[in-house]
């Protein structure tokens, strides 16, 4: 079955919609609106009647309009109530719901906590036929399967004595270099001293200290040619970065690496994947709570690949900022167009299940971490929230 969402006008049902909901029938979906409901029973509970065909359909049509944004926005009505739903449901179930209009101004329609999302206009057959992609769950191109037979491109031997091109390797190799510093600039430039007896010693299984402790030319080309993780110490909560070594000075007391940054790992999925990087977690002092430079037995590549991990590109002129979840963005740019972001907050938080709680929180702490706004909070509440410069030069954008 499937359910089509909407806002009545005038308080009598939209005639799009009951055309919509009649032309998918004539073509052989089972499509149903609330009208079809109301017909059925003499007295109904609306608000059961919505939720009941919400959890059962197959797939939910919501059609966006003026009248649809202004309840959804306000937590109004039945549309507040089937709004509530649709947003705590359709992040996890991202097949189910479907966001169609006939009108091309999204800004009129488009309520806040769906914005972003793709809509179908249905004011041309065109869209119609997109709408049935959709719901049978198949794209509007299709593309060849992958040829088994990959095609590899010449490869070029390059002497010794010249420039390693360790872009090309970031991912390659059973083992990568893990480096973790207290200092919360330590990896912002382009070189690193680190003291002797923090190198190759804790958390180093002694196979790696024995092949590699003599520091050797062949032994630092080895080095050189591994991957890296470039982390902080966890007090500092800074994101970690991915990259390689281009040179390395050895002396008696000290050992300095000259690196290069290639990509972003969030300090979330540094942690989340620690056991498959063989980053130690457990005990009172953590290896993440350790300033230290170690080699391990894993492939770093390899994991990040069968993870699906995300390694944001490093862009140097992006270097002072970090990274914001987008779910955290879109929510500070709905607030600064609030009159009253408290009250808005407020609405949430009382409408929200455990989950979506823990995410509203998980939001406002990343915008407070990350200096967008101040939030103060009394009886697990925001009662004020002040935005700093850097929110009103990110909505500029």
């Amino acid at each position: 079955m499937i359910f089509v969402s909407y806002s009545w006008i005038n308080e009598k049902p939209d005639k799009k919609v009951l055309q919509l909901v009649a032309k998918m029938r004539e073509n052989g979906y089972e499509a149903e609106c609330d009208v079809m409901k109301i017909q059925e029973h003499a007295s109904i509970n609306f608000v059961e009647m919505m939720t009941r065909n919400l959890q059962e359909a197959e797939k939910v049509i919501v059609v966006l309009s003026e009248s649809y944004k202004k309840k959804a926005d306000s937590f109004v009505g039945g549309v507040g109530a089937e709004y509530r739903y649709i947003i705590s449901h359709i992040s996890e179930e991202t097949q189910k719901y479907i966001l169609v209009s006939f009108d091309r101004n999204l800004a009129k329609v488009q309520p806040n906590f769906l914005s972003q999302r793709q809509v179908i206009f249905l004011d041309n057959d065109s869209g119609f036929e997109q709408l049935l992609y959709k719901l049978n769950d198949i794209g509007e191109y299709s593309f060849p399967k992958v040829n088994p037979n990959k095609t590899v491109p010449p490869i070029q031997q390059i002497s010794s004595k010249e420039y390693k091109n360790k872009e090309s390797n970031l991912f390659t190799g059973n083992r990568y270099n893990l480096f973790v510093s207290a200092d919360k600039n330590a990896w912002e430039g382009d070189s690193y001293l680190l003291e002797r007896e923090r190198c190759l010693t804790s958390y180093t299984p002694q196979e790696i200290k024995e092949l590699y402790d003599g520091f050797g030319e062949k032994q630092i080309e080895e080095i050189e040619s591994y991957p890296c993780i470039f982390a902080y110490e966890d007090q500092i909560k800074k994101d970690a970065y991915i990259g390689y070594i281009k040179d390395i000075i050895v002396r008696s007391r000290a050992i300095k690496f000259y690196f290069q940054k290639q990509g972003v790992l969030t300090f979330d999925d540094l942690h989340k994947y620690a056991f498959e990087f063989d980053i130690e977690l457990s005990g009172g002092i953590t290896e993440l709570m350790h300033t230290h430079w170690t080699i391990k037995n894993v492939n770093l590549g390899e994991e990040i690949r069968k993870r699906d991990i995300l390694v944001i590109p490093y862009n140097v002129s992006d270097s002072h900022k970090e990274i914001v979840p987008s779910n955290s963005i879109e929510l500070l740019k709905i607030l600064l167009l609030e009159d009253n972001p408290v009250d808005y907050m407020g609405k949430l938080f009382k409408i929200a299940d455990d989950k979506m709680d823990s995410r509203l929180r998980a939001m406002l702490r990343d915008l407070r971490e990350k200096g967008y706004l101040t939030s103060y909070w009394a009886d697990n509440v925001p009662y004020k929230i002040t935005f700093n410069e850097s929110a009103y030069l990110l909505q500029s954008k």
